[in-house]
Formats: C-alpha cells, sequence, structure tokens
C-alpha cells in the first residue's frame, strides 16, 4: 500500500509538472502571437517614396512615424546621388548611412551651417563632399534629394532629438522637378554663386505643389501664405516653434473677425519669449491658443489653411523670410488620405497642449 502511494504521488507529481510546462508553453506561445499582431497591426511603417511622379506621404514624431528609419532607407537605396542642405546633422545612424552611400560609389555633397555642426566635416570623413555655410543668415535648410528624383522637406534637423523627442514633420515625394531645384541651389552654395530659379510651381493630375527658396523666394512666399490665410473658408490651424512675423499674426486676426476656425500652438518657451506677441495678440483676438506640454521642443514649422498644408523649414519670422537660407511647400488640395492624416495629426498636436484642457 505504501508503494502505492508513492506511485501515486510520483505520477501527480509528473501531471501537475507537465500542466506547468504546458501552462508556460501556452503563455510563450501567446506573448509570440501578441507581440506579432502588436508589430504588423500598430507599428509604424516606413514611409518608402513611391517611383510614381508626383508621390507623396507625410511624417511626423507626435504620431510616433519612423522619420529616421524612413530617412536611413531613402539613403540606403541611393544608387547616383544624394545632396543634403541641413542646419544640424547630429545622428549617428544617418551619418552612417551617408558615409555607406560614399563608399559604394554614391555622390555625397552636404551643405551645412557651420556654426551648428562645426565637427560635420570630421565625422563625414573623407569621401563625403561637405560645405560649411558661412555667410548672413543661418543655413536653415532640411532639404535631401536622392538619385534626381525623391525629394525629403520638412521642419526636423537630422539629429536623434528631432527624430525621437520634438514635434517635427517631415514631407517625402518623388519631384524630379524639386529634386533639380534642390541641386541647383546646393551649387549655388558650393560655387559661391547667386541663387536666381524662380520658385516652382507643379502641377499634377489630383493636387498642386509650390516650392519657394528663401530668401531669394521671400517676398513672393510670404505674399502667397498671406493670400492664402485671407482666402480661407474654413480652417487656419497652425503649430509654429517662432511666430514674430506681424503680417502673419494680422492675417490670422483678419481670418477669426471673419468667422474661421483659426487656432494656433506654440513652443512653450518661445511662447514666453520670443514668440509672445504674437502668442498675446492670436489670444487676445479670441483664437484658440495654446503651448505645447508634452516634452520636447514644438519645432513644426507647419499650418493647415482648409485643404493647403503649409510646410518646410521657415518659422514665421521676419528673418525666416528675408536672411535665412529656408524653404516653404505647399501642397494643395489635399488628398483624401492625407486629411485623414492631417486630422489626425493636428488632433494629436492639441492633446499635447494646453488647448485640450480649455
Amino acid at each position: 500500500m505504501r508503494h502505492f502511494s508513492k506511485h501515486r504521488t510520483s505520477r501527480s507529481s509528473h501531471i501537475k509538472t507537465f500542466l506547468s510546462l504546458k501552462s508556460v508553453f501556452a503563455t510563450l506561445l501567446a506573448i509570440c502571437l501578441y507581440t506579432l499582431i502588436s508589430h504588423s497591426c500598430f507599428s509604424p511603417q516606413l514611409l518608402s517614396v513611391q517611383e510614381q511622379t508626383g508621390s507623396c506621404g507625410l511624417l511626423a514624431t507626435d504620431l510616433n512615424d519612423p522619420l529616421r528609419p524612413s530617412l536611413k532607407e531613402s539613403i540606403d537605396q541611393a544608387s547616383h546621388s544624394i545632396v543634403l542642405l541641413i542646419y544640424s546633422l547630429t545622428d549617428k545612424k544617418i551619418i552612417a548611412s551617408l558615409k555607406s552611400a560614399a563608399d559604394r560609389g554614391v555622390k555625397v555633397d552636404i551643405v551645412y551651417d557651420s556654426g551648428e555642426s562645426p565637427d560635420l566635416d570630421f565625422l563625414l570623413g573623407k569621401k563625403i563632399h561637405a560645405y560649411p555655410r558661412h555667410n548672413r543668415g543661418l543655413m536653415h535648410h532640411k532639404l535631401l534629394a536622392i538619385d534626381h528624383k525623391v525629394v525629403w522637406i520638412g521642419s526636423a534637423n537630422f539629429t536623434t532629438n528631432s527624430f525621437f523627442q520634438q514635434g517635427n514633420l517631415l514631407v517625402g515625394l518623388n519631384s524630379p522637378a524639386m529634386a533639380d531645384q534642390i541641386e541647383t541651389l546646393a551649387g549655388s552654395f558650393i560655387q559661391s554663386t547667386q541663387f536666381t530659379n524662380p520658385p516652382i510651381h507643379i502641377s499634377l493630375p489630383e493636387q498642386n505643389l509650390t516650392f519657394f527658396i528663401h530668401p531669394t523666394h521671400g517676398p513672393q512666399s510670404l505674399q502667397t501664405l498671406i493670400e492664402r490665410i485671407d482666402r480661407a473658408q474654413k480652417r487656419v490651424f497652425v503649430a509654429m516653434f517662432t511666430f514674430t512675423h506681424p503680417l502673419l499674426t494680422d492675417a490670422l486676426t483678419r481670418a477669426k473677425k471673419r468667422g474661421i476656425d483659426v487656432r494656433v500652438v506654440f513652443d512653450q518657451e518661445m511662447a514666453r519669449v520670443t514668440s509672445r506677441r504674437a502668442f498675446l495678440q492670436c489670444k487676445r483676438d479670441g483664437m484658440r491658443v495654446g503651448v505645447r506640454t508634452k516634452s520636447g521642443l514644438l519645432h513644426y514649422k507647419t499650418a493647415v489653411i482648409d485643404s493647403c498644408l503649409v510646410a518646410g523649414s521657415t518659422n514665421w519670422t521676419q528673418a525666416g523670410f528675408s536672411s535665412n537660407n529656408d524653404s516653404l511647400l505647399l501642397i494643395e488640395p489635399l488628398s483624401s488620405t492625407q486629411e485623414t492624416w492631417i486630422d489626425r495629426w493636428w488632433q494629436t498636436v492639441e492633446h499635447n497642449s494646453t488647448i485640450a484642457a480649455k
């Protein structure tokens, strides 16, 4: 009897061990399935610029979009040329991709602000042609042209904080005309000649693009922006790092008086100092105004005017239009897919600001 009891106890122990292992296996399987489903359904997807001329995609840090991976993939796929005009370039993975491109024979030209990235020439190595910009005004561009057709433009510097901590927006598109304009601009910096090309107006079957280079096109760009605001029928939403230009503030005031839904989100620190006058005027004139509450700068230079997206590197300051080397891109009308993305992006910007508490 004692032998039977011992055998039964041993068998019971084996069953418990088996059930325990089965439970562990089931748990591990569930975790693997959850990870796989989460990755496929919820992980941000890379933005690969399509081969079709005019294809256009949008990325924003506040939507956890993969800015750096998308830029890195474009650089890694380059086969002929890379032209980059950038204010600040410090991200190690982007630098590694640029060096790798140069190693495989891609011609890489980089124009950068010498004050912001003083050691960049050393970091890039000898195979990359790097040209520090010393002249009047900031070399404030964030422009990338790859293989004479793929273009990236937006508010993000190529730094780790810009990709993950700050509020930034990037536009990736296929436009040989814009790529040519960027390459011509880079050539003017490299050869120390004046850039005189006119603004580019690109008419696509369902969308128009207008691309301005500052300071050359600054007066035209400013006038176009004011006219768009003055013609607004429904909304003017602005997310702006530095906002000091009185003509643009006045244009928003006129829009608000016409009954347009005008909302402005400022960077928290800038609203207290540099942008304080514009912040107070917008608030006084009845616009919905807020400051970013999420950590990191609100570094956007973005506006949505009805179905027109205004993007690029230009802060709404007098220097941004008259002396800094900057760019401004207008995309209109937005496609239904872009409208959906913009609405989701703006809701997130508002959610990460004091507007959400009002």
